[in-house]
């Protein structure tokens, strides 16, 4: 067997079903497998599984999952040669999204792992939606593959960040580069961590952006709030490292995000005459929630305010790593 779809689940009932699919719809030449590992839902999530007979399943304790040793935990199980990886609210775009993510480990045996390209939803906050068309824009055209190497000559921090970059929503890795290079098991940014483990190791990550997939959050101003805190907390203890700068040029970016939103909003077809006005309205809070989560998580504490605005109970302790 060529291929093991792997999925990690907890409580993913509101996107399984679509999920699972869309994934047992795949058109490839090759034979492939559908594997969902379940860390303990009690939302339906399990009986949505079941009821696509074609799809295994394996169930461990809630206490057992790690983002990075689940994963391994499904290469090792995975019959196929190389094991793609999807996260339970990341829904291929079309019906050759196997193939397309899976065409990288053609070129050469030294890739050892590939990412694809995620697409926002049509209804998400223009804040994220736009950050995610930018974010992929940026690494090119869509059809051509990126193959990344290393490159003694890329010493800044941000062309490190490019080279290595690495994301598990959509991605594939070589079962037998696994045994040299898994995923580590950390508590957070499992792919970041394993984008710059291959590159060290003098193998290749690539990036096929024709393996699309249909992924975002649509999230109410407080949950923003407590997501990006949450990210950037994760950057600083996993990395030590901070998005940080002065008060200043943290004011300047949120003005300069709010008009691109706003820019955005106008322009974007998607969204109805009621929906412009609400984000309208919305994306100077959400310019300055992502502000605020990024000069906080690098505070000792997360101060009560601060907890309250994020509906948390106390404030949170921000160890450093």
């Amino acid at each position: 067997m060529k291929a093991t779809i792997a999925i990690p689940t907890y409580n993913g009932i509101e996107r399984i079903g679509e999920l699972l699919d869309s994934c047992l719809r795949q058109e490839a030449d090759f034979e492939f497998e559908v594997l969902v590992i379940d860390s303990g839902s009690t939302d339906g999530t399990l009986d949505a599984v079941r009821k696509r007979a074609a799809v295994r399943l394996h169930e461990i304790p809630k206490s057992s999952f790690g983002h990075g040793r689940t994963r391994n935990l499904a290469v090792e199980m995975a019959r196929g040669d190389f094991v793609a990886f999807l996260t339970q609210d990341a829904v291929p775009a079309d019906k050759h999204w196997l193939s397309e993510i899976l065409r990288p480990f053609d070129v050469s045996d030294r890739v050892a792992c590939a990412y694809g390209k995620q697409a926002p939803r049509p209804d998400c906050c223009p804040t994220v939606k736009r950050d995610v068309i930018n974010h992929f824009r940026s690494f090119g055209p869509d059809h051509f593959l990126m193959l990344q190497v290393d490159n003694p000559r890329l010493t800044s921090e941000r062309e490190r960040d490019a080279l290595t970059y690495f994301s598990n929503v959509n991605s594939a890795v070589r079962r037998t580069a696994m045994q040299t290079v898994p995923f580590r098991d950390v508590a957070y940014a499992e792919d970041q961590a394993l984008g710059r483990d291959v590159i060290k190791a003098g193998l290749i990550k690539a990036y096929a952006p024709m393996a699309v997939v249909l992924h975002s959050h649509s999230y109410p101003l407080r949950a923003y709030f407590n997501r990006m805190y949450e990210e950037m907390l994760g950057l600083w203890k996993t990395t030590g490292r901070s998005i940080d700068t002065s008060l200043p040029r943290h004011v300047a970016l949120v003005i300069r995000g709010t008009a691109q939103d706003w820019r955005f909003i106008l322009r974007d077809r998607d969204y109805s005459a009621r929906t412009k006005v609400k984000w309208f309205l919305q994306a100077p809070g959400y310019n300055i929630a992502r502000r605020l989560a990024v000069r906080l998580a690098r505070r000792p504490e997360l101060p009560a305010w601060a907890a309250r605005a994020m509906g948390r109970t106390a404030a949170t302790p921000a160890a450093r790593a």
